[in-house]
């Protein structure tokens, strides 16, 4: 209660929170942010079943093939929602430092009373908190929709403790990006590389790897967080070892990498008043 107490008190948490509200209160037309999390756990299953239906008919119904379909469903639903996490956390983090040095508030952010800490605390927990909360208050939903869809018990957890890590690990990238970048244009392009090559550029380099060599076992998707949604999903008795693995090592190296960054974060924080 006391460190929950502590971060909701915090001044650079309070202030940034208000900032972000201000800026949302004065757009035309917004939505709320939830709306977005909800169309991707319900637009793909509502859309694909319907299409199903009015393609096949009753048939959609018999066993087999709402087995194909609800599996196709969950594919799309979980991939969706990873994907989700990955640009809202970057997207909510990478201008909180840089924008600082924009609006020439920077100076003032540094002769603060608090702590180099206290700031980064701050900072992190008005970009990780909305989504955790998000990601968390709208489980029950999921869970519902999981077992609607015939997913396990530990596939649904599963994708929840990822999505939580995936959370956490670009939001402290995107702090990363924004803290060592001149500007908020350069940490969001930074951040974004850096995403897209654990997402996309890591299944490549392995399938230009795989492409040449024989009997090749892939090792660079071992830092993609996708592929572990993917050995979650699919990683059965009958799989590769290396695939049933990705679920559970890519996680663990995602704690080990986002305990490693709010370190440099720490350290690179405290060298603040210095430059």
């Amino acid at each position: 209660m006391s460190f929950t107490k502590e971060i909701f008190n915090n001044p650079i948490y309070i202030k940034d929170l208000y900032i972000r509200k201000r800026q949302e209160s004065k757009k035309k037309f917004r939505i709320p942010g939830y709306v977005g999390y909800l169309a991707v756990l319900i637009l793909p299953v509502t859309v694909l079943c319907s299409f199903q239906c009015i393609v096949n008919g009753a048939s959609v119904f018999e066993e087999y093939n709402w087995q194909q379909i609800t599996g196709t469903a969950v594919a799309i639903t979980v991939f969706l929602q990873l994907f989700y996490f990955v640009f809202k956390s970057i997207t909510a983090s990478f201008t909180l430092y840089s924008s600082e040095r924009e609006q020439r508030t920077y100076g003032t952010l540094l002769s603060s009373l608090m702590t180099p800490e206290d700031i980064l605390k701050g900072k992190f927990f008005v970009a990780f908190y909305p989504l955790f909360m998000e990601l968390t208050g709208f489980f029950p939903v999921f869970f519902g929709l999981g077992m609607l869809l015939n997913m396990k018990i530990h596939q649904i957890f599963g994708t929840y403790i990822l999505d939580l890590i995936v959370i956490l690990f670009f939001t402290l990238l995107g702090l990363y990006c924004s803290l060592t970048s001149g500007s908020s244009a350069k940490a969001h392009s930074r951040s974004a590389f850096i995403a897209g090559f654990l997402l996309v550029g890591t299944l490549l380099i392995d399938g230009l790897i795989s492409s040449i060599a024989h009997d090749f076992i892939p090792f660079t998707v071992f830092i993609n967080p996708g592929f572990a949604l993917g050995g979650l999903l699919f990683g059965g008795p009958d799989s590769p070892v290396w695939l049933r693995a990705l679920a559970v090592v890519c996680p663990f190296l995602m704690l080990v990498a986002s305990y490693e960054l709010w370190k440099v974060l720490s350290f690179e924080s405290s060298r603040l008043p210095e430059r």
